[in-house]
């Protein structure tokens, strides 16, 4: 697939919501492997959702002039959903992510405590809340 094609294709996924576009192969005639991570709302209890960026495989089918007729697997799979809960469940317990709807809580001294958080939640265009991360930990 040509690199022009391959834009095309990005900007056409990035419209449908995908994220990390990278073509693996070329299948049938018109037909491409793609993987790429769709923002998905996770299972959590109580409170508004949060939606997190989930690892997908797509086979998408294009027309002569490389415009998409159809995407097949755009859903992630359950076990993909219940590690991106588990992960952000685990950063929650390590104090590894700010939630833009949490206020700050205070040290022992009074002043807003500066944890090192890795991820961050924040709203996005649609109000959505997504899980973004923000910096590595070497740690």
């Amino acid at each position: 697939m040509a690199a022009k094609e391959e834009s095309s294709l990005e900007t056409q996924l990035a419209k449908r919501g995908f994220e990390s576009v990278s073509v693996t192969r070329p299948m049938a005639a018109g037909e491409v492997k793609v993987e790429a991570t769709k923002l998905h709302r996770l299972p959590t209890v109580g409170g508004e959702p949060v939606y997190a960026q989930i690892p997908v495989s797509l086979s998408v089918k294009l027309d002569k002039s490389g415009r998409i007729q159809s995407i097949e697997g755009d859903t992630p799979s359950d076990s993909a959903v219940k590690d991106a809960v588990h992960f952000l469940n685990g950063l929650r317990e390590r104090g590894q992510v700010v939630d833009e709807t949490s206020p700050s809580t205070p040290d022992q001294e009074g002043r807003a405590s500066a944890p090192r958080p890795t991820h961050q939640i924040v709203r996005d265009e649609q109000g959505r809340r997504v899980l973004r991360r923000q910096r590595i930990s070497m740690v």
